[in-house]
């Protein structure tokens, strides 16, 4: 498995754009980037072979964090808040190709 990857993440002091993503096999790099996230704001992004995208986001509010794949040809994406637990489940079992509608407990929203 291979993911384009994509991040601003404050600890590890640069960001990579999403128009330029570094490239990443199985999921060990999201574990990392995962475990990096520790200030509102900090984000990544994984983008499979068919270009859907799964994105990451810490909320420090919260202490949760948000998981979804955008669909701006819905305008909106399906997401979910979860735990670090949850979130590093998710990424323990990457799929080849992210599902369009999200994974399960995924609920769709638009802004």
């Amino acid at each position: 498995m291979s993911y384009g990857v994509f991040f601003s993440i404050a600890a590890l002091g640069r960001t990579v754009d999403a128009s330029s993503p570094e490239y990443c096999s199985g999921s060990e790099t999201a574990m990392e980037l995962l475990a990096s996230l520790s200030s509102e704001g900090d984000f990544f992004g994984l983008t499979d072979a068919d270009g859907t995208c799964l994105r990451f986001s810490f909320e420090d509010e919260r202490n949760r964090y948000w998981l979804e794949v955008p669909r701006p040809d819905l305008s909106g994406s399906y997401g979910a808040h979860l735990s670090f637990e949850g979130a590093a489940r998710i990424v323990e079992n990457l799929p080849t190709l992210f599902p369009i509608t999200g994974f399960d407990g995924f609920e769709f929203s638009s802004p």
